[in-house]
């Protein structure tokens, strides 16, 4: 008899990942993968409140892992309605209310669909829609996403209010708190009520289409259109660094006091995040598994701690 985990995946697929669910079907092997994606939230759902996590949080955190993750095309859509709403804002000079905020904060960026910046993908539907988003953003917008296409991405709700989770139980009840990676700004979104009231907070991100959304969904909040590399912050001053680290090894960012052996983009991150954190302050980051590999990275991340 199929579990509630199961009956849920082959639904969801079903329904929001149609290729996966017929591939799956095709090969007679549904049933297997449903089995798999229930276990495997079931044992990481268990794990993280055996770790002391709520078990609600644990719950839809391991389901968006093995479970819940929308098709491309979804998000894909939902990206081109948010910055359809943010063009419509900015140009009749209105500050986004409730309703708009709930589309403008599906906004998740495009490292699921690169492919969507190829002037030769063959994927069916992608190349008409690339030639939407040409006419929605301008020749140096759409430029400007191109290049940040595989390095953004947002976190999922169930490990953001993880890492929450665990603050509180750390000790953390407010202070100074930066997030040097906004993205779409919900480390702050699900940040818990009492710890807000009692925290300063301020907003780093790079990407200006980004940026201007954030600052729509999030207008009370100190948000600065800027790389990490380009904040001049004091040592020692943060309460709370938090953030997802974006990850491409390729970029050696030039910050000339916290970068000055020009380290990759994830390790800049590190190391500038510890050294801005004031003694017995908290450094909460979301990275790539990649960071650990190699001698290199584990003896730098060593030195840092």
């Amino acid at each position: 008899m199929a579990t509630g985990f199961e009956t849920m995946a082959t639904k969801h697929w079903q329904i929001h990942r149609p290729k996966m669910y017929q591939t799956l079907k095709k090969e007679k092997t549904l049933q297997k993968a449903a089995e798999w994606a229930s276990e495997s939230a079931r044992q990481l759902g268990g794990s993280l409140v055996h770790q002391g996590m709520d078990w609600d949080a644990a719950r839809e955190l391991a389901l968006q892992m093995f479970v819940l993750l929308p098709s491309e095309e979804e998000q894909f859509e939902d990206n081109f309605k948010a910055i359809e709403l943010l063009n419509n804002l900015e140009n009749n000079g209105v500050i986004a209310n409730l309703a708009d905020q709930k589309i403008l904060v599906k906004y998740v960026g495009w490292n699921r669909m690169p492919y969507l910046f190829s002037q030769y993908t063959s994927i069916p539907g992608w190349g008409r829609r690339t030639d939407r988003l040409k006419q929605l953003l301008s020749e140096e917008e759409f430029e400007e996403q191109r290049s940040i296409a595989t390095t953004t991405g947002n976190s999922s709700v169930g490990a953001i209010k993880a890492m929450w989770s665990v603050l509180q139980r750390l000790g953390f009840k407010g202070g100074r708190v930066i997030e040097p990676a906004l993205g779409s700004g919900h480390f702050f979104g699900l940040m818990p009520d009492n710890l807000k009231e009692q925290s300063t907070l301020l907003g780093i991100e790079k990407d200006n289409l980004t940026s201007r959304i954030v600052k729509q969904l999030y207008q009370t909040v100190r948000i600065q259109n800027k790389g990490y590399e380009d904040l001049a912050s004091k040592e020692s001053w943060y309460d709370l660094v938090i953030t997802s680290i974006p990850f491409d090894s390729s970029i050696k960012p030039a910050d000339d006091t916290y970068n000055k052996e020009r380290l990759s983009l994830e390790l800049f991150y590190v190391n500038k995040a510890i050294a801005t954190t004031r003694p017995g302050g908290f450094v909460a980051i979301l990275a790539n598994t990649e960071l650990l590999d190699g001698t290199a990275n584990q003896s730098r991340l060593e030195t840092y701690s």
